[in-house]
């Protein structure tokens, strides 16, 4: 078949969405498709040779997102690749199948307001991809599904255009970020990678990642892990991962836990801290992929999350049992009871095999199928 993905920024970055993108044209170019990814910008093309890239300008200014003029701008270049298929996995340019990775959740303030405020209320970009979905539903005939990857994620799109419903598909998803078949080499990652952090092998490992401190709880995390330390359990470490960490170490240091915490900047290599983990920690407050625990169940850890953050759903082994704890606040004392509970031994090693039960449910390549498939149900 030929396929086009659409996409905003395309980013060398792991863990970043345009990852997941990348990773789907590539598999599927390996499956003998002849894939194009239509985008916004590309950072570097050349680091892409197997894909053909369609970018409508060859640099991203900052972090600016501008739906408006991308949905002018592509469009008509959608309209003109000759292809069977087409998968857009942002809601400002159309395809026969939708993924809007970004925009459909305008945040928890959704009041109007005055002054500056409704002003920034009616620019919000986020809020206008929101509309853009309600107008594909509405007015483009070639439209055919719209994809969401978790049930928070399900909910959010109904919430922000409930016409959406007759053509709303559940697909789980996954993340190229997974384990190396062979056992061996996973034990050697865990082993090489702890030995760098200084991590003893009677110490657990929590693991915390993601973009940025201000995301997904990286603050609360920390106090609930400084909590965990204070009462009485010194074999606890938490690792954490994210661009910027310094903010991190700051207040690690008031917490006066920062002899008890590893922090690392991001790194292209996730699969090595994934592997050197014992449990995953990420109490979001809002979370539409739930990427980070789905990374965490392939490696066959548990986790702690929140009942907001996508992907929880996924916790849950052939048994009903839970792979790790899912509170329900992000509240730090709720966090450092659950972290406290998998610190005992029966209780983690209980949910581990949990974990490594659902773990074959997490590949990347049975996500390449399921978005195969459908790409072919679509097909011209």
């Amino acid at each position: 078949m030929r396929i086009v993905i659409a996409y905003e920024h395309v980013r060398r970055f792991v863990g970043a969405h345009a990852q997941l993108v990348t990773e789907l044209g590539r598999r599927f170019v390996q499956r003998g498709h002849e894939v194009t990814i239509v985008c916004d910008t590309v950072t570097d093309p050349d680091l892409y040779p197997d894909l053909r890239i369609i970018a409508r300008r060859t640099f991203q200014s900052g972090a600016s997102h501008r739906p408006l003029m991308l949905h002018r701008w592509a469009g008509p270049v959608m309209r003109d690749l000759p292809c069977d298929a087409s998968i857009s996995f942002h809601a400002a340019i159309p395809a026969d199948i939708l993924i809007p990775t970004f925009g459909f959740a305008p945040g928890p303030d959704r009041r109007p307001g005055r002054g500056a405020r409704r002003l920034l209320n009616i620019v919000d970009p986020r809020r206008l991809v929101s509309l853009l979905v309600g107008l594909h539903t509405r007015r483009d005939r070639r439209l055919g599904c719209v994809v969401a990857l978790s049930d928070a994620m399900a909910d959010a799109l109904l919430d922000e255009a409930p016409g959406i419903e007759r053509m709303l598909r559940r697909i789980p998803g996954a993340s190229p970020v997974e384990p190396p078949l062979e056992d061996g080499k996973a034990l050697q990652q865990r082993q090489e990678v702890r030995e760098i952090l200084d991590i003893d092998p009677g110490q657990v490992v929590f693991l915390w990642a993601a973009k940025s401190p201000a995301l997904k709880g990286g603050r609360t995390a920390l106090r609930a892990f400084a909590e965990t330390v204070e009462s009485g359990h010194p074999q606890a470490r938490l690792v954490m991962a994210c661009e910027d960490p310094w903010p991190l170490h700051d207040l690690a240091v008031d917490l006066r836990c920062d002899e008890q915490i590893r922090l690392v900047s991001r790194t292209r290599e996730m699969e090595h801290l994934l592997s050197a983990a014992d449990v995953g920690i990420i109490p979001a407050v809002r979370s539409m992929f739930g990427r980070f625990i789905w990374e965490c169940l392939a490696f066959g850890a548990p986790g702690i999350t929140t009942t907001a953050t996508a992907g929880a759903e996924r916790m849950r082994g052939p048994d009903q049992r839970l792979a790790g704890r899912i509170v329900s606040t992000a509240r730090a004392e709720a966090l450092r009871d659950a972290m406290v509970g998998l610190l005992e031994q029966p209780q983690r090693e209980a949910a581990q095999r949990t974990a490594q039960a659902i773990a074959p449910s997490m590949r990347f390549e049975l996500f390449v199928d399921r978005m195969e498939a459908l790409a072919r149900e679509f097909a011209c």
